[in-house]
Parts: C-alpha cells; structure tokens; sequence
C-alpha cells in the first residue's frame, strides 16, 4: 500500500513574553509505503499477519519548552522504518495462543529550524512515544461448565521499550521499558447474558 497523511499547521497561542508576530508552525506531511502478508496455515488453526513499512516524514511538529511555555515548532524531517508480526494458534480444542512482535527503527534525518535546534533538540534523539520494541504473548482455555456455562482461563504477558516523553529526551522523562503480566478467569452463562470475572 502507499498513503499519505498531514497534521495541520497552525499558531502557538502561549508566550513567557509579548510578541510583534506570532510563533506559526507548518503542516506535518508524512508518506507510508507498507507490504504485508495474511495468511492462514494447518487448516486455519493457525494465522500469521506480518507487515514491513517505511514512513517519510517532513516539517515534523514537536512540542519544545522556551522556559517553562510550551511551543510547537517544525522541528526536522525523519524517517520510521518497521516490521510486525502477529499469530493466532488453535494449540487443542479450546486451547488458544496468541502473540505479536513489533520493532520500530526512528530516526531525525535534518533539523531544519535553527531555532529548534538551539532548544537542544537533536538528532539523535528518540522520537516521542515511539518504542523500539513492542511484544505480547497471550495463552487462553476455553471450556464449558454443563448448564453454567463457559469458563475463560486467560494468562498474558506484554513488553514495551523504554519511550522519551519530550521532544528533547530530557533525561528525567525518559520511561524506562515495561512489562505486564496478566492473568484472568471469567464466567460466561449458557445463555451469554452476563460475564463475571476475576483477574
């Protein structure tokens, strides 16, 4: 596939100082080249959906602080290049696993606002709320209960790398990686009116 998007542009309405004229941003443009693959395999007990994709962006817009007023400013031109894969596997009768894995490769390439650049803004910096690494696993049971119902048994486990909060990567805003584990038991009614769950 191939698309393109945009953010628009717009004034910053906040200053710590009068201003003449007021602080304008362009519209963020990005194009998005993907290929990817759905596939069923073993007689549909198991599913495999996979992508790469490469996103080119130009005039990205990041929030910067000038003292302590926040401002959106056309910060540079980068490039996301990335891949994920997902599977849904039928293990036994009512025995099913889950899972997925994605990676991100996010990327400044040109500062193109000096005055961007002197707020400490550069490229090296991680992109904001772009992890290198997402990952999730999930094992459920199904099973029925005679006239009660149906009894859901559910453990997951997700992975996200460490993110950057603000466009400069201040050091204290960095979140560092997180993983969850999960677990979950519900029940379902025979007549599917009402779910209680325990988790």
């Amino acid at each position: 596939s191939y698309s393109e998007g945009y953010k628009s542009g717009g004034v910053v309405s906040r200053y710590n100082m009068p201003r003449v004229d007021p602080i304008t941003f362009e519209p963020e443009e990005v194009t998005n080249y993907e290929i990817g693959l759905k596939s069923d395999w073993f007689e549909r007990r198991l599913r495999v959906n996979a992508a790469a994709f490469f996103m080119d962006y130009t005039d990205i817009q990041v929030t910067v602080f000038n003292g302590v007023v926040p401002e959106t400013r056309n910060a540079a031109e980068g490039e996301i290049t990335g891949a994920e894969i997902e599977f849904t596997g039928i293990l036994a009768e009512g025995l099913f696993l889950n899972g997925a894995v994605g990676y991100m490769d996010a990327e400044y390439t040109d500062l193109d606002d000096p005055e961007t650049g002197a707020l400490e803004v550069s490229l090296d910096d991680k992109f904001v709320n772009t992890p290198e690494w997402t990952a999730n696993l999930s094992l459920e049971y199904r099973f029925n209960l005679a006239n009660l119902g149906e009894m859901s048994m559910m453990l997951d486990y997700a992975y996200r790398d460490e993110v950057a909060n603000d466009a400069a990567n201040t050091p204290e805003l960095i979140e560092d990686s997180v993983e969850l584990i999960n677990a979950r038991l519900a029940l379902f009614s025979a007549n599917n009116h009402w779910e209680i769950a325990l988790f």
